[in-house]
C-alpha cells in the first residue's frame, strides 16, 4: 500500500499531481493508494473527479481524518511533503519520497536516504518523471526498499518528551545552584 499525503491545506495541490503520476502505475500492480488530505485541502472536488474512474479497492481518499497513523501504519511507501509528516513516517518506519513544498521545507535535512526517505527536492522543480523514476527503482528493487526500512528503524521519538523534560529540568536546577 502506498500513502499520498501533503499536509493540511497542500496550496499547490501536490498530492493531485502526485496520484495523478502514481495510481495508473500502482493500480496495474494491484497496489493500494490511500491518498490523505487535510481539512484545508481546497481542490477535494477536483481530486475526487480525477480519482473517480478507480475502484475503492485501488484507492481511498481520507479528507480531515484525525487519525493519519491508521494510514502510515498500512503503508509500505509513502508520498509527503517535507514537515512534520517525515518524522512521524520515520517513526512507523514507512520510507517515502519526500517533495518540499517551499523553501522553508528545503532547509530540513532529516529527509534523507541515510534516514530511509528519498528526497525528490522542492515539488516545483522535480518533474514528474523523476517522482515516477524513483517510484519505479522502488518498485523494482526489493533489497533497496528493505534497506529503506530498515534505516527507519533508528529512529524512536517515543521517549522524545522525557527528553525534552528532563533537559529543562536539568537547566532549571542548574539555576537553582549556588
Amino acid at each position: 500500500e502506498v500513502l499520498v499525503t501533503f499536509g493540511g491545506t497542500d496550496e499547490k495541490n501536490v498530492t493531485q499531481r502526485v496520484a495523478g503520476l502514481v495510481l495508473p502505475l500502482l493500480a496495474e500492480r494491484g497496489i493500494r493508494v490511500s491518498i490523505v488530505t487535510g481539512p484545508g485541502y481546497l481542490h477535494l472536488d477536483e481530486l475526487r473527479r480525477a480519482i473517480g474512474n478507480y475502484d475503492r479497492d485501488q484507492v481511498e481518499l481520507a479528507n480531515g481524518t484525525r487519525r493519519i497513523s491508521e494510514y502510515m501504519a498500512r503503508a509500505d511507501l509513502g508520498f509527503s511533503s517535507a514537515g512534520r509528516t517525515v518524522f512521524e513516517l520515520a517513526m512507523m518506519r514507512v520510507p517515502s519520497f519526500i517533495l518540499a513544498a517551499n523553501l522553508r521545507e528545503e532547509s530540513h535535512t532529516f529527509a534523507s536516504e541515510e534516514n530511509g526517505m528519498i528526497y525528490l527536492g522542492r515539488q516545483d522543480r522535480t518533474s514528474d518523471e523523476e517522482i515516477v523514476g524513483a517510484l519505479m527503482r522502488l518498485l523494482e528493487d526489493r533489497a533497496w526498499r528493505k534497506i529503506l526500512y530498515e534505516r527507519t528503524a533508528r529512529w524512536d521519538f517515543t521517549q522524545g518528551r522525557g527528553r525534552v523534560m528532563a533537559a529543562l529540568t536539568g537547566l532549571l536546577e542548574q539555576d537553582e545552584r549556588p
